[in-house]
């Protein structure tokens, strides 16, 4: 639905390589640390989005190149997590604040818990996911110049 929504938007972004794209908040407060918005090295912006970190600690510590942290007893489980969130996003945001976007969109691939990558409606023309889904196709111009994709 998304993407219909903003489909002229998308074209536009695909055919020029610009579009709009709104601000995100500099701030990462969260009662939960694994549903927060961090910021990464290069200006890019990850969200975390792991609603009920059950089972998902360690793997979600250990992607983020914080292992130590899921034996910790401030976060290896949900309510000392929760008791201590301002910490735990100080913690990641550190961590994710030391790498560039890219190297993150790859490296949380594998992780179980729930992320995305913010992108512009630019960036969603060679998204996996788009691409793997047929999301984006070329058509012929109807005034006879080079074809375009929608």
């Amino acid at each position: 639905t998304a993407w219909w929504a903003a489909g002229a938007s998308v074209t536009q972004g695909m055919e020029t390589g610009e579009t709009m794209r709104s601000l995100m908040p500099d701030d990462a407060t969260s009662v939960n640390p694994f549903m927060a918005n961090y910021r990464t090295s290069d200006g890019g912006t990850i969200n975390l989005c792991i609603v009920s970190p059950t089972g998902y600690i360690r793997d979600a510590f250990e992607h983020l190149g914080l292992p130590e942290l899921a034996d910790d007893p401030r976060f290896c489980d949900v309510l000392p997590l929760i008791e201590n969130a301002s910490e735990g996003v100080e913690l990641i945001a550190q961590a994710i604040g030391s790498k560039p976007f890219e190297y993150w969109r790859q490296h949380l691939k594998t992780m179980k818990g729930q992320w995305a990558p913010f992108q512009s409606l630019v960036d969603l023309a060679g998204d996996d996911q788009a691409v793997a889904n047929d999301m984006i196709v070329e058509v012929e111009a109807t005034d006879g110049g080079k074809p375009f994709k929608v």
